[in-house]
């Protein structure tokens, strides 16, 4: 008997499907797969039947082992009952050596409507990748499922779990097999091969036997629920196989009868694009897919599966109720791999090929034939079928598997995928208007080995259906194939494996245009059960923004003889190609340009629709050019005028352009054209006065500073040229000309500046520009635009300075000759010489106080006359004339012809600059000093800057004087008296007198209160003769205690500084 294989290496798969599916016919559906490196079958799988009656099925082999555990891990042991949300995870023991075929979750028989609304079991199988994949799911009892290599189940629900029951496909069972089908290639065979005849009505009768009820999902033109899908004969199904497996014949035939092994044989495919054109121009670009794994692939579909004899169907027992159980055993026999495909596949496929060869060891090719007619000769013989061998020498083995099929437990209809939110990828290479983007969706709940149909509706509401699915036509109609998802790749040793998400495949479509759309998905298991359609919604792809504009553009200044002071400027933007724009990209709508002048907004923006482009091709404005062919250039253009230049002016003009598409996208702005507009006119020069101006006086380092303010714009350019007097006059005396001569006479012999200055003035144009030099760095523009410039400060000749505007657009310079000259000189004339003052007391006048001092103030003028006098006076005894106040500033009289001398006479009444109310005090010593300034520099009075005031002279000697009134002092004034009574008379008497001048001690000395006392009838007597404090009020008083009768007179009298005594006073008490 043939020894069962390791699933991963020989997979037989049996599912019964009832009545109630929308496509797949009732019956047991078998499929077969096995591994790649075993290369194809040496000759037709045999496929036998062994039926478990309902009474017999309690007799069978079956295992209870299994671990339970509930959701948070803890190990439960049945039975054991479960609530709403509860969740029990169910793992068989996972060993080499073990292989599930068919297990039964037993619950509660006695409450079948419980399990029917409340309980759901979800079954799980090895896959090939040694990861976990959901099998299928049961939602009534009995639990049951079956597939080789079932590793795990999922209780949801409520209800009680009572235990489990399993079928090990190591356990022998004992049950009678009988041969029910021969599934051959769809080939006559070949050295490679075992011939039957009559071998393509094996493979039509399996597949006419098979055709869907309905049209199969892929092929529908809308995404329709599943019973809505029209029906579907052996005929179309026939027609639907032979298109699909049309690429697949040659490639099958290379396999069986081609001299190139199977493993090394590929098949070149040339390479297309995402919009079906080749990649490179003479079509060379190809892949090399191998051949062999073509050809397996083509078996995924149930029809082509059927046709290539990897899928069959048995209904022997269709409708009969008495059988629970059918299983399956295959014989399949492969030649033994090479070395090197060993070495490919890898350790444990290198494993399973030698305990699956090993446990028959290797049989010459002529020993399988054998063993294979020997096996299905009944069965062939009762078809008129025969079986022939022209195989090539080799070696191989045989190998088997099983499977079940329980009639009572068919899985729950397929579940459609679960399909994430379809996502934007990116745009490809379109024509403008058509733009198609590539698009991603995630889809997660795809069934073992299954495959999807995909319907996409762009707009989701009233768009065109279009099958994502590959379209083929070789003229038997339209036929689509199927879209195989990435297989899951869940690790079986993770914490609770089964439990997590499936593992998600990718679908792609590169055909996806740019609205919203609606993705419609479709679940196909391997037996041809179709679940209906789930949706997703893909948003609108984000267009990508128009292109960078490259903007040109040209500034036109304006003729000279128009007198404008603006030009032209004009602005283009090339149109970008179409293969320049980036895929999906909206057409262009209009370019925009902003405009701004010197940092400011210049006028509205400009919108140049593309509706108006031109051809801006250089040759285009020139005539009798043209415009070679296939060179054109198109773009969008402005004119339009520029700002106002002011005369000398340069401004910086700056343009930004951005295109706009149709859909108001608006693009990455432009490099920034940026013009320099000048004014190309000759400056307008600065008038200036006819008038001498002065520099400031030489400071600490003997420079004299010419500054003039220049009333212009910082905007401007200027040029300061300067000449002295001397060289001007060098060049009239070198003059030929009369006038020349007759001005440098004039020159010599005026001593005045201001009249020389005027005169040069005057005959300014006759001096060339020569003569005149430029002074560098002289311009200044903060804190003001002026230009300075230093003079040596003993300098006594006139400076001459031009002030030029001048262009920095152009070339256009001022002519110095007719320009205005300014002259200027240095403030260096003599001080004037020390004065003289003296002071005497002198007689008032009407309104001024009774102290007046005459100050005379003599000036005996040398290089310098006098202006003005400065007079200063103190009291204090230090005399120093920056400390001591100004009591006056005079101006001094003209020179005396006969004595020479300047004065000026100030009648002083004690006033100060400081102090206007004060007045001079009696008895008081004060001194006077005065400074002469000297007079204005010649011509200043009318100087731009303002007359220039000439220097100040030494100060003079100091002259003093003590002031003594002419009239002795007068009587103190009586303010009144008071006492208080006492016996025998008066006591603390106080009299109170008042003097209108204050009694503050002078330079000549104190004032003295000289106080005399008489009792009544009795003479005068001296009592106090002391000094006066200072003020105007003094008062008289009784000594402590001291009693005076009454009667008691009082005399009292003044005595000034100098002892002249005022008249007395009395007071009687």
């Amino acid at each position: 008997m043939t020894e069962f294989a390791n699933p991963g290496l020989l997979n037989l798969q049996a599912l019964y499907v009832d009545k109630s599916d929308s496509h797949a016919r009732e019956g047991v559906h078998v499929r077969v797969a096995h591994h790649p490196l075993l290369g194809l079958p040496a000759a037709p799988f045999v496929l036998e039947r062994a039926d478990v009656r309902d009474r017999d099925f309690k007799q069978l082999n079956h295992r209870t082992d299994a671990v339970w555990r509930s959701k948070a891990g803890n190990i439960l042991q049945p039975p054991f009952s479960m609530s709403q949300g509860d969740e029990v995870v169910v793992t068989l023991p996972s060993v080499p050596t073990v292989t599930a075929l068919w297990a039964e979750i037993i619950a509660d028989p006695g409450s079948p409507l419980t399990f029917r609304t409340a309980m759901q079991v979800k079954a799980f199988v090895r896959s090939a990748n040694d990861g976990l994949s959901a099998l299928g799911s049961r939602s009534e009892p009995p639990f049951a499922f079956s597939a080789p290599g079932l590793v795990s189940f999922v209780i949801r629900g409520n209800g009680t779990v009572v235990g489990i029951r399993w079928i090990d496909a190591e356990r022998p069972q004992k049950l009678g097999w009988r041969v029910i089908d021969v599934l051959n290639l769809p080939h006559p065979g070949g050295s490679r091969y075992v011939s039957l005849s009559n071998w393509e009505q094996l493979c039509a009768s399996r597949l006419q036997s098979q055709t869907p009820q309905r049209r199969p999902m892929q092929d529908l033109s809308s995404a329709l629920p599943r019973f809505s899908a029209p029906g579907h004969n052996s005929a179309q199904e026939f027609k639907r196989v032979q298109t699909l497996f049309d690429g697949l014949n040659k490639p099958l035939d290379e396999l069986i009868t081609g001299p190139v092994p199977q493993h090394e044989h590929v098949t070149r495919h040339t390479l297309t694009n995402a919009t079906g054109g080749t990649v490179l121009p003479d079509g060379t670009a190809e892949a090399r897919v191998p051949t062999l794994g073509l050809v397996l692939q083509g078996q995924v579909d149930p029809g082509s599966g059927s046709w290539m004899g990897y899928k069959t169907l048995d209904q022997d027992n269709t409708g009969d109720s008495e059988y629970r159980l059918s299983l399956y055993r295959l014989t399949a026999y492969f030649p033994n791999p090479t070395d090197q495909i060993m070495i490919e596949g890898g350790v444990l496929t290198t494993l399973l090929i030698s305990a699956a060869r090993a446990t028959h060891g290797l049989s010459s090719h002529t020993e399988l034939f054998n063993h294979f007619t020997n096996l299905v000769k009944g069965w062939l013989g009762e078809r008129g079928i025969e079986a022939t061998s022209a195989l090539s020498p080799f070696s191989g083995f045989d190998m088997g598997a099983l499977a079940v099929a329980d009639y009572l437990a068919p899985l729950d209809p397929l579940t459609p995928p679960s399909l994430d939110v379809p996502r934007h990828v990116n745009w490809l290479p379109a024509r403008i208007g058509t733009p198609i983007r590539v698009t991603e969706t995630g889809v997660n709940d795809v069934p073992v080995a299954g495959a999807l149909t995909l319907q996409m509706r762009q707009p989701p509401a009233s768009g065109m259906w279009r099958a994502l699915n590959k379209d083929k036509n070789i003229g038997q109609g339209i036929w689509r194939t199927l879209i195989l998802p990435s297989p899951p790749s869940e690790n079986p040793s993770a914490p609770a494996p089964i439990v997590t998400t499936p593992a998600q495949a990718l679908i792609t479509d590169n055909r996806t245009g740019p609205d919203d759309f609606t993705l419609h998905a479709a679940n196909m298991d391997r037996f041809g059960r179709y679940s209906d359609f789930d949706v997703a919604t893909g948003k609108a792809g984000p267009r990508p923004k128009p292109p960078r504009p490259v903007l040109l553009g040209s500034y036109r200044q304006p003729d000279i003889s128009t007198n404008l002071s603006f030009g032209r400027i004009t602005a283009t933007v090339p149109l970008p190609e179409e293969a320049a724009l980036a895929p999906g990209a909206f057409s262009l709508l209009r370019a925009q340009l902003t405009v701004r002048v010197d940092g400011a907004a210049f006028g509205p923006v400009q919108l140049l629709p593309v509706a108006g482009a031109i051809s801006i091709h250089p040759n285009t404005n020139i005539p009798g050019q043209n415009v070679p062919a296939g060179e054109d250039q198109r773009g969008v253009r402005i004119t339009f005028d520029g700002p106002a230049i002011s005369r000398t002016q340069t401004r910086k003009l700056e343009i930004i352009a951005v295109w706009v598409d149709t859909a108001a996208q608006i693009s990455t702005p432009s490099e920034p054209l940026r013009l320099s507009m000048v004014d190309p006119y000759p400056p307008t020069q600065i008038p200036i006065p006819d008038v001498l101006d002065y520099a400031a006086r030489p400071d600490a380092t003997g420079t004299a500073w010419v500054e003039r303010d220049i009333p212009g714009s910082t905007a401007q350019r200027y040029a300061i040229y300067y000449a002295d007097e001397n060289r001007l006059r060098d060049h009239l005396r070198n003059s030929a000309d009369s006038a020349d001569t007759a001005l440098l006479a004039t020159l010599v012999a005026e001593p005045d500046p201001a009249v020389r200055a005027g005169a040069l003035r005057t005959a300014q144009e006759r001096f060339p520009a020569s003569l005149f030099e430029r002074l560098e760095e002289a311009i200044e523009t903060s804190p003001t635009l002026r230009f300075r410039h230093g003079l040596p400060g003993t300098l006594r000749i006139l400076s001459a300075y031009k002030i030029a505007v001048e262009s920095a657009a152009n070339a256009a310079g001022p002519d110095l000759t007719t320009l205005d000259t300014v002259f200027y000189g240095v403030p260096n004339s003599d001080p004037p010489a020390r004065p003289s003052i003296t002071v005497r007391l002198v007689p008032a006048t009407s309104g001024e106080s009774e102290l007046v001092a005459e100050v005379t103030v003599t000036l005996r003028p040398g290089m310098s006359e006098g202006s003005v006098a400065r007079i200063r006076r103190t009291r204090s005894g230090v005399v120093d004339p920056i400390r001591n106040p100004i009591i006056a500033t005079i101006s001094m009289q003209a020179v005396d012809p006969a004595t020479g001398l300047q004065t000026a006479i100030f009648r002083d009444v004690g006033t100060a600059l400081v102090a206007p109310a004060a007045r001079l005090a009696a008895f008081v010593n004060y001194a006077w000093l005065a400074e002469v300034q000297g007079a204005p520099e010649p011509g200043s009075m009318a100087a731009a800057s303002g007359t220039v005031p000439g220097l100040w002279g030494p100060p003079s000697a100091p002259t003093t004087l003590t002031i003594v009134p002419r009239n002795g002092p007068v009587a103190p004034t009586l303010l009144g008296g008071s006492s208080t009574p006492a016996i025998g008379g008066r006591r603390n008497i106080r009299i109170n007198f008042s003097y209108p001048i204050d009694l503050t001690p002078g330079s000549s000395g104190p004032w003295l209160i000289r106080i005399e006392r008489a009792l009544p009838d009795q003479g005068l007597t001296l009592i106090s003769e002391e000094s006066a404090s200072a003020g105007t009020l003094f008062v008289v008083e009784s000594a402590a205690g001291e009693v005076l009768p009454s009667g008691t007179r009082y005399r009292l009298r003044l005595i000034d500084p100098v002892g002249r005594e005022s008249p007395a006073i009395e007071h009687i008490i």
